[in-house]
């Protein structure tokens, strides 16, 4: 679900994997094993994806499969971008 839900994100952005790659400072081949759940996306990674792309919490949650965001970035239920 990852990797669909950030290839739509993606499209509708006009960004290839190149792109998003530069724009959250990570080598291509990386950003494609951890779209890939070949590795793990760092909490830092996951915020950037998330202001790149406006996400909402229920977004983040959603398709980074996460259980909280307090835990994730030590803030509170009602993060905004």
């Amino acid at each position: 679900m990852l990797k669909q839900e950030i290839t739509i994100l993606r499209i509708k952005n006009n960004d290839t994997i190149l792109k998003l790659a530069g724009k959250i400072g990570m080598n291509k081949d990386t950003l494609i094993r951890k779209l890939n759940n070949k590795a793990d996306f760092k909490s830092s990674e996951i915020k950037k994806i998330a202001d790149i792309y406006n996400l909402s919490n229920d977004e983040i949650v959603k398709i980074f499969n996460l259980k909280q965001l307090k835990k994730l970035w030590g803030i509170n239920e009602n993060y905004k971008n």
